[in-house]
């Protein structure tokens, strides 16, 4: 343990001097402050960018995109569909949401760290400017060709209800046009992060975890309040509709979990998380699931959040521990997982256009390698399509919406001193936001 007095400090390095400053600034004289040392794998100073998180995206929507190509070539052409594809693509979804939950805590409790709250308007500024632009842009042209294909095989019939559902971004609860069926993870992501910074700012990291703990075992709550509210018709009906729904929302939770977990910085605990063995377990969890699903091809023996906590074990792993032994960042799946929710929205109508010219080309029958030439057309053409919206529509609108919505004056507890800000590290003032304010208080604790 390191001691800091008011006369001086001893310790030496960037953050010995960060410390230095904070606690001659904030101490009163003859008062002893106690510095905690840093632990495998803590970052006294949260990083802007969390390596290898991109790589993960990658191989998720890879993952989802081999499972689509599959069954689109099956309802459109017969081509043989295993059954264990559809489990599979679920797989990478889950992976998706680990990332997100553990993401987007992180981010949060970085802005808390530099501002002492929470800037709720803004984080709703940022989600919408992100998802909605491409979500509509894909959403409409698809509703729009459901009417004009009335008389095709692949024609959805939609209520009114339907139509509402998809405009308010929850298009997971309503009947959807086969060009949008992947989008059923926004409307679990959306409805989740509607509250979610509410929940961060409002609550304490304890009770935080506590309400995280029910959304992860809502299943579980559900059905144990089910024999009293089983007998209303609209809580019968919402059962038998969207049982899936709570378990989806349990796999974001454990994302968000993994990280305030970690963020207790329990010496001991995070040991343990960075530990070479759990990180094999976790790897070798993954696998053995995956693998049983393949064997079985029942999606209803498996419980996604097992696989969700294994997942956020590496997550945690391959962004915050430098000793991860999973090292996937490299420049083609950073290139992959900058435009990962791109290539999510686009590869149905892709895979579908690529159907097309196969089917057109070749009069409808089968040739040989089918399955192998429509996957990697489908693939480069979604990368292509994604990387034009990545640099021509999406980045804009970002750029837009970050210069119209400034964020709001956020002084943490304590306002930063100009000069001492000056004398720091350019790299921690920039990656904490020192600009806008001090760490908050407990970190002098």
């Amino acid at each position: 343990m390191t001691y800091v007095s008011h006369a001086g400090v001893n310790t030496s390095g960037t953050v010995g001097s960060l410390w230095a400053h904070v606690a001659r600034r904030f101490t009163r004289p003859g008062r002893t402050v106690k510095v905690r040392p840093e632990i495998p794998g803590e970052l006294m100073v949260l990083p802007n960018y969390l390596p290898n998180l991109n790589g993960l995206r990658a191989v998720s929507v890879l993952v989802v995109i081999m499972q689509h190509a599959t069954a689109l070539q099956y309802e459109f052409a017969g081509y043989y569909n295993p059954e264990w594809l559809w489990i599979s693509g679920k797989f990478g979804v889950v992976m998706f949401f680990c990332i997100s939950g553990f993401l987007i805590t992180y981010l949060l409790d970085r802005e808390v760290q530099a501002t002492g709250a929470v800037d709720v308007r803004q984080f709703y500024v940022k989600r919408i400017a992100r998802i909605w632009p491409i979500y509509f842009l894909v959403v409409i042209p698809a509703l729009i060709l459901n009417q004009l294909v009335r008389s095709a095989s692949f024609y959805q019939p939609m209520t009114l209800t339907d139509y509402v559902l998809i405009l308010l971004v929850l298009p997971g609860y309503a009947d959807r046009p086969l060009f949008i069926g992947q989008t059923w993870s926004i409307a679990i992501e959306e409805s989740f992060y509607l509250l979610y910074p509410l929940m961060v700012r409002g609550l304490g990291k304890p009770a935080l975890i506590v309400t995280l703990l029910a959304v992860a075992f809502s299943p579980e709550i559900l059905s144990l309040t089910a024999p009293l509210t089983c007998h209303l018709a609209p809580c019968e009906k919402l059962a038998h509709d969207y049982y899936w729904a709570p378990g989806f929302y349990g796999t974001i939770a454990i994302g968000c979990l993994t990280y305030l977990i970690y963020s207790l910085k329990i010496e001991t605990l995070n040991r343990v998380l960075f530990s070479p063995m759990l990180q094999c377990a976790a790897a070798a969890a993954v696998g053995v699931v995956i693998t049983a699903a393949i064997l079985s091809g029942k999606e209803q023996y498996f419980d996604f959040r097992w696989d969700a906590i294994a997942f956020s074990i590496v997550v945690l792993n391959v962004s915050l521990n430098k000793n991860s032994i999973i090292q996937i960042e490299n420049r083609i799946t950073r290139f992959l997982g900058e435009i990962s929710y791109g290539m999510y929205m686009y590869h149905v109508y892709c895979i579908c256009l690529v159907l097309l010219v196969c089917m057109i080309f070749f009069k409808g029958e089968t040739f040989p390698r089918q399955h192998l030439i429509v996957c990697g057309f489908s693939f480069l053409l979604t990368v292509a399509v994604s990387k034009f919206s990545f640099d021509r529509f999406e980045t804009p609108i970002r750029n837009w919406a970050r210069s119209r919505f400034r964020p709001r004056s956020a002084a943490g507890i304590f306002p930063v001193d100009r000069a001492m800000q000056g004398r720091l590290d350019p790299a921690i003032a920039a990656s904490q936001g020192l600009d806008r304010g001090i760490e908050t208080a407990d970190r002098l604790r």
